[in-house]
Order: structure tokens, then C-alpha cells, then sequence
């Protein structure tokens, strides 16, 4: 009877311990960042992505210590189906909890265009395909396309005229 209560106690002892020392590994993982590289690195989260893809484009660029311990993080903060699509502007010197913050927060990188005073609607679509924000043969169906035009309630044939001298954040 006695020896039955020792090895229960024992037992959940062992138990006990696991536990803390898995916890611990956890917490290691999952508040020390994976070097303290301060570069920049852009990560795409294209929309449908699965928080497993996402976690694996992470460890790709060198942003994770461990994917497991990143997606039981995004599961017990109950972040796991809160990742928003966008560029996202990451660095191996943050923490998993701030990147998973970042990502679920939809703060996207904007990327600044600047219209000088003048600019024609060729001009224009070359400044967006030379940033990298649209291709020229998109951007020009769509500044021609009658359905946005009426959406924006521009009354004309295009929006040249339309987009005023300032710098936009696509």
C-alpha cells in the first residue's frame, strides 16, 4: 500500500518536472529571437495561406528557432487563423511572439509613390511597374476600365487628371 503511494508520488514527480522543463524549453523558444542580425527580410503572406505555410516561409528566411514551438505559440494565443495577407517587414533579431504579433496585427508594408506635379498616365504606370506595384498591362486596363471609373465617379475615359501630385502608400 505504502510502496503504491511512493511510486504514484514518484510518477507524478517525474510528470511534474517534464512538464516544467518542457515549459521552459517553450518559453526559451519562443522569446529569444534567432540571432541579432538586425537586417530586414520582406515576407509575402499570399491570401489562403495556411498558418503552417507561413510558419515554413518564416524558418526559410532564418526568422524562427523552432516552427512547432511558433505554431503551438499562434494556437494558445488563439492567433492561429488570424494571419493577415501582405508584406510584412520581419528581422531575425525579433522574438516569435512579435512576429506573430506583426503578422496578425495587418500592418502591411506600405511602399511609398511619389506623383510628381505634371506626371502623364504614361509616366504614371511606369513609376508603378518600375516600384513593382503593377504590372503595366493591368494598370492600364484597370485606369481604363468603366466600372472603376464609375466607382470613383470619374465622368472621363481614364483617371489621368485624377491623381494629384503627392506621395501614395500602395
Amino acid at each position: 500500500m505504502l510502496a503504491g503511494k511512493i511510486v504514484t508520488i514518484a510518477v507524478t514527480g517525474l510528470i511534474l518536472v517534464a512538464i516544467i522543463i518542457a515549459s521552459g524549453i517553450f518559453v526559451i523558444y519562443a522569446s529569444l529571437p534567432v540571432s541579432d542580425d538586425p537586417r530586414k527580410v520582406t515576407i509575402e503572406v499570399k491570401p489562403g495561406m495556411t498558418l503552417k505555410q507561413v510558419t515554413q516561409e518564416l524558418a526559410d528566411e532564418q526568422l524562427l528557432n523552432s516552427p512547432r514551438v511558433f505554431r503551438a505559440l499562434a494556437w494558445l494565443k488563439g492567433k492561429e487563423n488570424q494571419i493577415h495577407a501582405g508584406e510584412f517587414e520581419l528581422s531575425p533579431s525579433m522574438e516569435s511572439k512579435e512576429i506573430l504579433g506583426i503578422i496578425t496585427s495587418g500592418k502591411t508594408s506600405l511602399h511609398p509613390v511619389t506623383i510628381p506635379e505634371g506626371y502623364r498616365i504614361t509616366e504614371i504606370v511606369a513609376t508603378m511597374s518600375e516600384k513593382g506595384l503593377a504590372k503595366k498591362e493591368d494598370f492600364i486596363r484597370e485606369i481604363k476600365n468603366p466600372e472603376t471609373l464609375s466607382s470613383l465617379s470619374i465622368p472621363t475615359e481614364n483617371i489621368e487628371g485624377y491623381l494629384f501630385p503627392e506621395t501614395y502608400h500602395f
